[in-house]
């Protein structure tokens, strides 16, 4: 083995501009691999992580219940498979007004929800408080469409 080596270093001793240039060639080569695997590592999955730890649904269902009683929706939750269920939460229809929250108007899906801190979908109150009496709402909304003005209070008056 000796010979080898030394064969090696006589090699790289007479060519030393080839030898530096391969030796570039290969801390190049060994920065760029390096540097991929770091971007790939770092950009790997964030709206995972942030979708794990919200515990975010992988499934939403509607249910007409007019068709289907509250007893067999609650057995899906323990089927096979099943590692977290919420619900069945009630569901309705809402009209929006013109302008209110600065949105276009129209319908509005308004869903039921125990509390922000389920077993899948948790919520980040950024502002105010959760729903606990008739009447309130918590809006997934920000105050963006007008400086200045709060959604604390605002209040949404619906026909019916």
């Amino acid at each position: 083995m000796s010979a080898v080596w030394r064969a090696s270093r006589a090699a790289v001793k007479r060519r030393r501009l080839q030898t530096f240039v391969i030796g570039l060639v290969v801390l190049c080569s060994t920065t760029t691999a390096l540097l991929a695997l770091a971007l790939l590592s770092a950009a790997s999955g964030p709206f995972d992580k942030a979708y794990a730890k919200q515990r975010g649904a992988h499934t939403v269902a509607t249910f007409d219940t007019t068709k289907v009683s509250q007893e067999p929706l609650a057995r899906t939750a323990r089927q096979p498979g099943v590692e977290a269920a919420a619900g069945p939460f009630g569901q309705a229809v809402v009209d929006i007004p013109k302008d209110w929250l600065w949105m276009a108007g129209g319908t509005l899906t308004v869903v039921g929800r125990a509390d922000p801190a389920g077993p899948v979908d948790r919520i980040d109150l950024l502002e105010g408080h959760w729903a606990t009496a008739p009447g309130e709402i918590v809006v997934n909304w920000s105050d963006q469409g007008s400086p200045g003005t709060a959604l604390l209070g605002t209040e949404l008056k619906i026909p019916g």
